[in-house]
């Protein structure tokens, strides 16, 4: 019982995780088109959340941040 429960968890999060990518993906793909949309209009034409849009902003230009720095190049 324990490990079924395990596996299934360990499922979910790996296919949360991977929801959490194509999402990411997709507001920067929306926000490339877009570059004076503001994170509200992302959300409503992505149908997420202000706050996933928010997280995913933020990921974002954390992931551009450390490029520009030179970490993991």
């Amino acid at each position: 019982y324990l490990h079924d429960r395990l596996l299934m968890a360990e499922f979910l999060n790996h296919h949360q995780i991977e929801a959490g990518e194509r999402n990411r993906a997709r507001v920067l793909a929306w926000q490339t088109d877009y570059p004076w949309g503001t994170q509200q209009e992302c959300a409503k034409a992505l149908g997420l959340s202000s706050m996933a849009v928010n997280r995913h902003v933020k990921a974002i230009r954390e992931e551009w941040r450390l490029t520009e720095a030179g970490v993991g190049a």
